[in-house]
C-alpha cells in the first residue's frame, strides 16, 4: 500500500482541485437549504401560531422545510463524494465489492458480536486481495425497532463497521474476543467454549475470550497481535470484537458514526484530516493482517 504522504500527494492534486471549484455552490447549497430552511421554519411558526388552537398543529408544516433542506443536502454531499470514491479506493488498491453478505451479519449477530436488530442500512462497501488474503469492509447501521402504529419506536443498536479478512487456511480453533467498554455480551457463544485468561494483565481487563482450544488460542493472540487491537481502538476510537471460525477472521467496531465520509458540506471541503483518518483507519487493518502473519 502506498505510504501516507504519497496518497496525501493524489488527493492534494487530484481531489482538492475539483473540491475547490465547488466551495461556491456548497456555500450557495447551505445558504438555501441549511439557513433558508431555518428562516422558513420560523416564518411558519410566525404565521401560524395565533391561527392554531393547538399548538401541535403547527409543528409538522413548521418543520417540514427543514426535512426537506436536509435531504437536499445529503444528496448534494452523495454526489460530491461518488464523484472521488472510487479514485480514492484504487489508489490503496481496494474496489467496490459486497463480499460481506447479509448471511455473514447473521452469524455475526448469532455470536454475539452485534446486537439484536430487524432493520439493516448498508453503506460503503469494498475488498482487497492482499496475496492470499481478502480483506472486506461494511459500513453499516443496525436498528432495532419495536412496537407497532403510534406506539412503534426505532432506535440505533449498532452503527460502525463490519470488517472480515478471508483466508486460504484454516485457523485451529474457533474463537471469539469481546470487547467490555462496549459490549453486553460476557460469555461463551457455544457450551463447549472456555473462558481464556492470557498472561496480559491489561489486556484481561479490556476483553473477554472464549475459545474451543485453551492452547491454540494462546498462540493465536500474540503480545503483537494485542498491541495492534490498542491500535485499532486508538484509531476507531471503539474496541473491536473479533471472531475466529475456519478460515474468516471478523471484525465489528461500533464507531456510533457514518464512516468514510471525506465531504463535509459544512465546512471547506478541501482539508487533509478526514483522508488522513481514512488512511490511518485502513493501515490499522493491514497491519493486524501482518501481525497474524496470513501470508
Amino acid at each position: 500500500m502506498q505510504t501516507k504522504e504519497e496518497f496525501l500527494n493524489f488527493v492534494r492534486q487530484n481531489i482538492f482541485p475539483e473540491l475547490e471549484k465547488e466551495e461556491s455552490n456548497r456555500k450557495k447549497n447551505i445558504y438555501i437549504w441549511k439557513w433558508g430552511m431555518y428562516l422558513l421554519s420560523v416564518i411558519i411558526v410566525v404565521l401560524l401560531w395565533n391561527k392554531c388552537s393547538d399548538k401541535s398543529d403547527v409543528l409538522y408544516p413548521a418543520i417540514l422545510p427543514i426535512i426537506i433542506g436536509g435531504m437536499v443536502l445529503v444528496t448534494y454531499k452523495n454526489k460530491l463524494k461518488k464523484k472521488f470514491y472510487n479514485n480514492i479506493l484504487d489508489k490503496l488498491g481496494f474496489f467496490p465489492d459486497k463480499k460481506i453478505t447479509n448471511a455473514i451479519v447473521n452469524k455475526l449477530e448469532k455470536n454475539y458480536l452485534l446486537p439484536n436488530h430487524n432493520v439493516r442500512k448498508h453503506d460503503d462497501s469494498f475488498s482487497k486481495k492482499i496475496e492470499d488474503v481478502t480483506l472486506s469492509v461494511l459500513d453499516t447501521k443496525l436498528i432495532l425497532k419495536t412496537g407497532s402504529g403510534k406506539r412503534q419506536s426505532s432506535r440505533t443498536v449498532f452503527e460502525g463497521l463490519i470488517i472480515m479478512f478471508q483466508l486460504e487456511k484454516d485457523y485451529p480453533a474457533d474463537t471469539v474476543l469481546y470487547g467490555k467498554k462496549y459490549t453486553l455480551f460476557n460469555s461463551a457463544p457455544k457450551d463447549s467454549w472456555e473462558r481464556v485468561t492470557l498472561e496480559d494483565p491489561d489486556f484481561n481487563k479490556q476483553y473477554y475470550v472464549y475459545s474451543e482450544n485453551q492452547i491454540a488460542v494462546r498462540r493465536l493472540l500474540k503480545p503483537a497481535f494485542m498491541e495492534c487491537l490498542k491500535e485499532i481502538e486508538t484509531v476507531y476510537k471503539t474496541p473491536a470484537n473479533i471472531l475466529f471460525e475456519k478460515n474468516n477472521i471478523m471484525l465489528t467496531l461500533n464507531t456510533r458514526r457514518d464512516m468514510f465520509e471525506f465531504i463535509d458540506i459544512n465546512k471547506n471541503m478541501a482539508r487533509e484530516e478526514p483522508f488522513i483518518e481514512f488512511y490511518d483507519q485502513i493501515s490499522a487493518l493491514i497491519k493486524l493482517k501482518n501481525i497474524l502473519k496470513l501470508d
